[in-house]
């Protein structure tokens, strides 16, 4: 069920690739503009996309949907480690990442 809806056109479109999003305060502070690429790296993996500067977003907070295989979400958790007890899923929220603009 996770993806679904994927190819059903949403309110303003549908995007080929989501975006990592960020605040304008975070993004300016690494020279990140929207449409540069970015790295997102958490102690679990790394994972690369376009960025989108966001003033809706909290300083030292990113948005990242989950659900597409690039940028790939999945790639920043682990599957033994911070694991919700009661389902069994991994924990896609409150992750430490770093985000560094990157060329690749």
């Amino acid at each position: 069920m996770n993806s679904q809806m994927r190819d059903v056109a949403a309110p303003g479109g549908r995007r080929e690739r989501p975006s990592v999003v960020l605040a304008p305060d975070d993004a300016e502070a690494r020279g990140i503009a929207t449409g540069d690429l970015v790295a997102v790296e958490s102690a679990f993996g790394v994972t690369v996309g376009p960025a989108e500067v966001d003033a809706s977003m909290r300083p030292g907070s990113i948005g990242l949907p989950h659900g597409w295989n690039a940028p790939d979400a999945a790639s920043l958790t682990s599957a033994d480690r911070f694991i919700d007890p009661l389902t069994g899923m991994v924990l896609q929220s409150g992750l430490a990442v770093t985000v560094t603009k990157t060329t690749v």
